[in-house]
């Protein structure tokens, strides 16, 4: 069996929408936020940043026992300003 795309869905808490990152092969991604009329939006870095903090804050709600079972897992800091985290 071959794969030949898959689509990627998040949810950003702040904004209230699902971003959806479509891949098709060879080489083809499209990212767009949806509401829940179904109505698309174009991704801003204000949407990246929503959907980027939702789903640490996510992360940090999981037990330590799953957390430290994942070795892939780097701390950042997500609002490294306080500007940023006002925009959000």
């Amino acid at each position: 069996n071959r794969v030949d795309a898959g689509v990627y869905c998040s949810y950003d808490a702040f904004s209230r929408l699902d971003l959806r990152c479509e891949v098709t092969m060879p080489g083809t991604v499209h990212a767009y936020a949806v509401d829940g009329t179904g109505g698309r939006y174009e991704m801003d870095s204000a949407l990246w940043r929503g959907v980027l903090v939702s789903a640490w804050l996510r992360w940090m709600h999981l037990p330590l026992a799953a957390t430290l079972k994942a070795d892939c897992v780097s701390m950042r800091d997500m609002l490294p300003t306080p500007e940023l985290e006002q925009q959000l």
